[in-house]
């Protein structure tokens, strides 16, 4: 029976807890030395205290403001609940229960920009899946860094496969991908929110400390693909871009 929401306490989220606490050390190691050599010898040592951590929160709530509007703040839904609802919510793709080929095949694209932690993070989720099976067959997946639309088309074009995962692309990239996998009849994914309503196929979206499954029909028609009804009934409707 297929779960629409899936709660569990995520490795990341605390990864994401603990690193302000990880900056604030890094950040009073490096300023005190220089801090003390700097100021007046007179100033009280209590002033001084409070000197160091106004400017210690100050670069601190920088830092974690520059990291959570790129990579780790856009991947809202956390990879150990993304990588086990894809994998569910193919198993329900009619195309791929019809299709003859021994294994799944899942094309995963990047940006340049992406940050090398959540790269590293998605990916180790994946690796820690290989052994599970969409309708009994295995599922091999490919990860790619693409820079721009012609090259999304490229990787999708040489060796097409049965699902792209778009893990953290721009909107060039989102496009050429979108007009590659209805040519090619490719199935879209995206955790973003924001993809589906762009025209991603399929995707996620935060619900407390689970998720929802989200379905663009329009986009999921010209992929050429169909969804069981067990599957579009437990997920929440989209209309966006077609």
């Amino acid at each position: 029976m297929l779960i629409g929401q899936l709660h569990c306490a995520t490795s990341d989220e605390l990864h994401t807890e603990r690193a302000p606490i990880r900056r604030m050390r890094r950040v009073w190691q490096e300023l005190l030395p220089r801090a003390i050599r700097a100021v007046d010898s007179r100033l009280h040592p209590a002033r001084l205290l409070l000197c160091l951590l106004a400017v210690a929160c100050t670069s601190v709530s920088r830092s974690y403001a520059s990291e959570s509007t790129i990579g780790p703040s856009d991947f809202i839904v956390p990879c150990r609940i993304q990588v086990p609802l894809l994998l569910k919510i193919l198993s329900f793709d009619r195309a791929l229960e019809a299709s003859q080929s021994d294994t799944v095949r899942i094309a995963v694209f990047f940006s340049p920009s992406t940050p090398p932690g959540v790269r590293e993070r998605l990916e180790q989720t994946l690796a820690g899946h290989a052994r599970d099976r969409i309708n009994d067959r295995p599922f091999a997946y490919t990860v790619f860094t693409v820079a721009d639309r012609d090259q999304a088309l490229a990787c999708l074009t040489s060796n097409p496969p049965d699902v792209v995962y778009l893990a953290s692309v721009p909107d060039d990239v989102l496009v050429g991908t979108l007009r590659a996998t209805r040519q090619l009849g490719i199935l879209s994914f995206s955790a973003m929110e924001r993809d589906v309503g762009k025209g991603v196929s399929v995707g996620l979206s935060p619900a407390g400390e689970g998720s929802n499954i989200l379905v663009n029909l329009e986009s999921l028609k010209l992929e050429g693909r169909k969804m069981q009804a067990s599957l579009l009934g437990v997920s929440q409707i989209v209309r966006g871009e077609p």
